[in-house]
Parts: structure tokens; C-alpha cells; sequence
């Protein structure tokens, strides 16, 4: 069958006014359909079916807020283990959280967070982009010069979106400058203009660092979490250099509100500890921004 032929013969989803009346059954019954089609019409064998599911951690709040019950997860864990399809849940810094308010539920899973690139791989999303090629498209030459495609990974540490937004303003600096290559000096004057230039960013661009990602969800002020960041930004000025717990300023808050947003802010990789009770921030970028614009 063409992939025209296959959108129409295909079983239609149910409509969600059927799913309210009988999620469980209608459910099964398209799933049912479904594998049969796919395998009678399209493989000619039975097809392992994955189920991607992004945004999961969104229906934790939905079940802390009361506008989801609890027993949903016992459904979803006994549609898991009847086999019938895997699945792949992606959510937000929310997730760990949702793990282990269900740990039953979630235990037939592999838990795995996504977070900063390895450095070979953050070298290759700096470097590889903007490479001079030949007329048959191969590769001849980087457009770093010296350190240069390091000194972009000192800054964004292996984050995907810090290293886009860093590269993205540098490829903007190279074409003002109508320069084909660029030096370490060239990367320290792009993070001058992220950091405090024309083009400085906004906390609001952070705000990935600040939050869970998911509004309700968050435990604690965004101002306390701020202050909290810039007291260990302002202690480690030098790349290499950690901030001491007792050199964190507290906030309006209480000692242990200060120690909860650390614990926090490590188990989302926001911070780094050296041994126990010394801290940096990760993304060097943010850390001297934060010394910078608070």
C-alpha cells in the first residue's frame, strides 16, 4: 500500500466522546484494530508497537492538582505489562518527582535523563554547522581557530540550547565582521554581548535553569532561587573555583529553604558539588551573567 492508501484504510481513532464513556475498552478495541491492519496490510507480520509519549510530566500536576486520579498510573502500568506496546515518556525536571511518587507504577521502566551533551558531542554541534566545505560538500577546514570551539564549551557546557543560542549569536558576529574564522578572543566578545551587551540576555532566557518547566509545579520563588544562584556565582568568579555553604547568602527564607533549593538545584544539574557542601554553577555562562545583571 501507497502511504496515500495507508492514511485511508487505516482504523480511525476513536472520538474522544467514546474514550470518556469507556477509555479502557475503546482503548484496546482501536489497539486491537490497529495491529491487525498494520500487520495484515502493511508488514505482514505482527509490528512492535512504540508509544511516544513527550510532555508526561505535565499529568503530575494534573494529579496533584486532584484533575487526574491516582489510580490513571494503575491503568497505565497494566497496559505496560499486557505487552501489547512499549513506550517512550519524555518530561521535564518535574519527572524524578512523578518517578517517586509512583515508583510501583514506574518500576517496568529505564529511567534516563537527558541533559548536557559529552564533550566530543558538543564539539561536533559547535564546530560542525559553520565547517568550510568544497564544492562536493566535504569538509576542509573549521572555522575555530586555536581553542576557540573549547572556549564555546567552557561557556555553554554541553548544553544543546546554550551551545545554539551561543553559536547562534556568533555566527551573527562573524557575518557583521564579515569574518571567515574565529579566534578566542572573538568567542570572549560574543559572551560579552550575551552577558552584558546590546544583545545581553534576559533572565527569562535562563528560565530553564530557574524552573521545572512546568509553572505549577514549581516549589520555590524564582526570586529566592535567584538569590541563592548569584550568592555561588559571586564566590566563583574563576572558572575553576567553588562556592562553600556557609558563603551562601540566605534568603528571605530559612536556613534549611536554602539547603532545599541547593538539594534542588543539584538533582537538576543546575549546580555542580565538589565533595560536600562546595558548589558552582555548571553553565559558566549563566554564572557570569548572574555576577553580572543581579
Amino acid at each position: 500500500l501507497s502511504k496515500r492508501e495507508v492514511a485511508q484504510d487505516r482504523p480511525a481513532c476513536p472520538p474522544l466522546s467514546a474514550l470518556r464513556q469507556d477509555c479502557e475498552i475503546v482503548f484496546q478495541e482501536y489497539l486491537d484494530a490497529a495491529v491487525q491492519f498494520y500487520t495484515a496490510k502493511v508488514f505482514g507480520k505482527r509490528p512492535y508497537l512504540i508509544l511516544m509519549l513527550d510532555e508526561f510530566s505535565h499529568l503530575y500536576s494534573q494529579i496533584v492538582k486532584n484533575k487526574l486520579p491516582r489510580e490513571f498510573m494503575k491503568y497505565w502500568k497494566s497496559l505496560i505489562e499486557q505487552s501489547n506496546f512499549s513506550a517512550v515518556l519524555v518530561g521535564q525536571d518535574t519527572m524524578p518527582y512523578f518517578i517517586d511518587s509512583f515508583r510501583n507504577e514506574f518500576q517496568l521502566g529505564l529511567r534516563k535523563r537527558i541533559s548536557y551533551l559529552e564533550e566530543t558531542d558538543a564539539l561536533h554541534l559547535i564546530e560542525e554547522p559553520i565547517m568550510i566545505r568544497n564544492a562536493q560538500g566535504e569538509v576542509c577546514e573549521s572555522r575555530y581557530k586555536s581553542e576557540a570551539a573549547q572556549r564555546v564549551f567552557e561557556y555553554t557546557f554541553g548544553s544543546p540550547f546554550f551551545t545554539h543560542t551561543f553559536c547562534n549569536e556568533l555566527v551573527q558576529y562573524m557575518h557583521e565582521r564579515r569574518a571567515a574564522y574565529v579566534s578566542d578572543v572573538d568567542i570572549d566578545r560574543v559572551k560579552d554581548l550575551l552577558v552584558r551587551g546590546e544583545r545581553c540576555l534576559r533572565l527569562a532566557d535562563f528560565d530553564c535553569l530557574l524552573t521545572t518547566g512546568d509553572a505549577d509545579m514549581n516549589t520555590f520563588e524564582e526570586v529566592k532561587v535567584v538569590a541563592v544562584l548569584s550568592s555561588v556565582a559571586a564566590e566563583t568568579k574563576h572558572y575553576q573555583e567553588y562556592c562553600d555553604r556557609t558563603r551562601v547568602l540566605p534568603t528571605s527564607g530559612s536556613t534549611d529553604e536554602v539547603d532545599n533549593i541547593l538539594a534542588d538545584l543539584l538533582k537538576r544539574e543546575v549546580l555542580q558539588e565538589q565533595g560536600s557542601g562546595k558548589y558552582r554553577i555548571r553553565l559558566r555562562l549563566f554564572r557570569e551573567w548572574l555576577n553580572a545583571n543581579t
